[in-house]
């Protein structure tokens, strides 16, 4: 019995971990995405408005 809840255990923990490991990475990822596309954005749209 202590060594199935055990197994369980380690279980649920690694799917957990696995779990918050894809959250964070499909939060943080299009946040990051999207702060190291906004300054190229604005200095393109400051391109524009200069030599356009």
């Amino acid at each position: 019995m202590g060594k199935y809840l055990h197994f369980s255990t380690c279980l649920f923990i690694n799917f957990f971990y696995t779990y918050i490991k894809c959250a964070f990475f499909f939060f943080l990822f299009p946040s990051l995405f999207l702060f190291i596309s906004s300054p190229f954005s604005l200095s393109h749209s400051y391109f524009h408005s200069f030599f356009l």
